[in-house]
C-alpha cells in the first residue's frame, strides 16, 4: 500500500526557495512534514488509549482460547460449531496455511494479545495532550535538510572511504540556532514546515528549537566524554616500552 506525502503549497515552496532551501532538501522535508504531523497531532487521552489497547488483548485472548476449545471438540456442540466454521472458512479463505482455521489464526491473534499488552507498558505514565514543545519534529527537519544537502552535492567520500569531489560548505543559517544573526532562517523553515503539516500558521517553534538543541548539547557532551574516557583506558592498558641502557665500555 503506498502512502502519499503532504506537499507544499506554492507559497510555502516559494518562500523555502527564498530561504535558501535546494529541490532535494524540499523533497526531503515531506517526509519530515509527515513525522512533524504525526508529533504535533492532538493527543489522546492516556486512559482512553490505555483501555482500547486493553480490550485488543483481551479479544485476542479470548478469541484464540474459543477457537482452541473448538479444535478439541470436546462434545457434540464444539464439534458441530466447529465443522460449520471449518466449511465456511476454507471456502472463502482456501489459500490459507494450516490444517485448520485455528491453526492460521491462533498464532495471530497471540501476537495481536502481546503487542497490545506490550503496548500499553510503554504508554507513558503523565500526560500527553501537549507536545508544542517537543523536539522530535526539529530533529526531523534538521536531518532532513542535511540529507538533502548530501543527496544534492555528495558527502566528499565515496562508499570505499576515499576521498571524492569536496563538496560546498553546509549553509550555517540552514542549522539549529539561536540568537544569531542566522537563527530565523531555520526557525522561518521550522514555521513552514510546521504550517504544512496542519499545526498552524502562527505556531512559533522556538521552543521545541531550544529543546532540540539543549538535548544535542548533552549527547554531544556525552560523546566527548566517552571518547575521552576511551583514550584514557587505551593508554593506561597500553604497556611502556622501556629502552634497554647498557654501560658504555670503556
Amino acid at each position: 500500500m503506498s502512502v502519499s506525502l503532504p506537499n507544499f503549497t506554492d507559497a510555502q515552496l516559494s518562500q523555502l526557495k527564498d530561504l535558501g532551501v535546494i529541490p532535494e532538501q524540499v523533497e526531503n522535508l515531506r517526509f519530515a512534514v509527515a513525522l512533524t504531523r504525526a508529533e504535533l497531532k492532538d493527543s489522546a487521552a492516556r486512559n482512553d488509549v490505555a483501555e482500547l489497547l486493553r480490550e485488543v488483548g483481551e479479544l485476542a485472548e479470548k478469541l484464540a482460547l474459543r477457537l482452541r476449545a473448538l479444535v478439541s471438540q470436546r462434545d457434540v456442540a464444539h464439534s458441530a460449531a466447529h465443522s460449520y466454521i471449518e466449511v465456511a472458512y476454507w471456502a472463502k479463505r482456501g489459500n490459507d496455511d494450516g490444517p485448520t482455521s485455528s491453526h492460521h489464526l491462533c498464532p495471530s491473534l497471540d501476537a495481536l494479545g502481546e503487542s497490545a499488552r506490550e503496548s500499553l507498558a510503554l504508554l507513558p505514565s503523565g500526560a500527553t495532550r501537549h507536545r508544542t514543545a517537543s523536539h522530535r519534529p526539529i530533529e526531523h527537519i534538521d536531518r532532513a535538510l542535511r540529507d538533502g544537502w548530501r543527496r544534492a552535492h555528495g558527502s566528499g567520500v565515496s562508499a570505499y572511504g576515499t576521498p571524492t569531489n569536496v563538496p560546498p560548505p553546509y549553509p550555517g543559517k540552514l542549522k539549529p540556532s539561536v540568537g544569531t544573526s542566522e537563527s530565523r532562517v531555520f526557525r522561518q523553515i521550522c514555521g513552514i514546515c510546521y504550517e504544512a503539516a496542519g499545526y498552524g500558521i502562527d505556531h512559533d517553534p522556538l521552543r521545541a528549537i531550544k529543546t532540540y538543541m539543549r538535548i544535542c548539547g548533552v549527547e554531544r557532551q556525552a560523546r566527548i566524554v566517552e571518547l575521552h574516557n576511551a583514550i584514557e583506558s587505551s593508554r593506561i592498558a597500553t604497556p611502556r616500552i622501556r629502552k634497554n641502557r647498557t654501560s658504555k665500555k670503556t
